[in-house]
């Protein structure tokens, strides 16, 4: 064997050693020594978004801001045809002879433009609220007789008197009312405190009681801002058609427990010798089905949606008067549900809303989650 030829087989050799080598290597790493995964950084929970029906985020703008004009249906498990209705009314009113004022809404009768619509009478006016005249030291504690001072204000609904008892029905999707101060800017004073009552009983009581409610707020009502109360279900029947009037069976209780609840509104206390006048302003969306309503369109059901809505709304943050545009307000609840604890966290992740239908809407701001 030459030298060149003995040369040669000893690099064969090498060349074999160094592979059979890295075979062994990569054999024993990979059944004793298994290969290490490479952690993210910041690998901490993620924010992930759950998606809402049209239904359903149009249902939470209009109850958060039923202000704006837009309409919407409840997006709830058995759902129906019906007509989606904005409807408004506006007034003033001013604090009594005693340094107190009011004013109160009915969501429901909201949705008549008349008192006393249905053929028994059993609906009242939407809204009453005090006039100078007024003695009271509370919120008036019915209709019947007329307190002396108070006032009675509608909406331009385009339903009026009920005489057979399936024409009409209808469901309450939003109502807000809203305040704002018109005194004269060096005159203005006292104090307010708006409500949406918990469990939306009538409002007959004054300042100190209705204060020790979870969802009453004082307002500053000299800026001269708007300031605003809305209405949240409170009960499983409030997402329901209740009938303009009277029938037999299962609906005998609709008539006593929602015609005649004024469960929100702004009361006001002033000096007796600086009394104070208010703009007042009052929205109502409402769905009508029945004999008399002209047009019908469908209503979509989501429940998993609704039950959403439900999540977000129901503190009693959420219910206190707001002051200001509430569109505002509105886009800090898309942003802030799973941050606030509104939202329940599932898996261990926060969740914050989020609608794939509306580009131009708010979007979540996932760096507060």
């Amino acid at each position: 064997m030459t030298k060149t030829q003995t040369q040669k087989q000893r690099a064969r050799q090498a060349r074999r050693k160094v592979i059979y080598t890295r075979r062994k290597t990569t054999t024993v790493n990979s059944v004793s020594r298994p290969k290490k995964q490479n952690k993210k950084k910041n690998s901490g929970r993620k924010a992930r978004g759950i998606t809402l029906s049209k239904c359903a985020w149009d249902y939470l703008s209009v109850l958060e801001n039923p202000f704006s004009g837009k309409v919407a249906c409840i997006p709830s498990t058995m759902n129906f045809p019906s007509m989606k209705h904005s409807v408004y009314g506006r007034g003033f009113f001013g604090t009594g002879t005693i340094g107190i004022g009011f004013v109160s809404v009915c969501p429901w009768s909201t949705c008549f433009n008349n008192s006393a619509t249905s053929s028994d009478g059993f609906i009242g006016a939407g809204v009453m609220y005090t006039i100078p005249t007024y003695m009271g030291t509370t919120f008036a504690s019915s209709l019947s007789p007329t307190p002396v001072g108070v006032g009675f204000g509608y909406t331009n609904s385009p339903y009026g008197t009920v005489v057979n008892p399936f024409d009409l029905d209808v469901r309450v999707v939003g109502c807000g009312l809203r305040i704002r101060n018109t005194t004269p800017l060096l005159s203005r004073g006292g104090t307010c405190t708006g409500i949406e009552t918990s469990n939306h009983t009538n409002l007959t009581q004054g300042v100190s009681t209705i204060s020790s409610d979870p969802n009453s707020g004082l307002v500053n009502i000299s800026d001269g801002n708007w300031h605003s109360v809305v209405y949240h279900p409170a009960d499983p029947h409030e997402y329901e058609f209740i009938p303009g009037s009277s029938r037999t069976g299962l609906h005998t209780v609709y008539p006593s427990s929602f015609y005649s609840t004024y469960m929100m509104g702004f009361i006001v206390t002033a000096p007796v010798d600086n009394p104070q006048t208010f703009d007042w302003e009052v929205y109502t969306v409402f769905e009508a089905k029945g004999g008399i309503v002209a047009t019908a369109t469908l209503s979509e059901s989501d429940p998993v949606g609704l039950a959403t809505v439900q999540n977000v709304t129901g503190t009693s943050e959420l219910h206190r008067p707001k002051t200001g545009d509430r569109s505002g307000w509105l886009e800090s609840v898309m942003n802030i549900p799973a941050a606030a604890g509104m939202l329940t966290s599932v898996g261990g992740a926060a969740y914050g809303l989020h609608n794939v239908y509306a580009r131009s809407q708010p979007r979540p701001n996932w760096s507060q989650l």
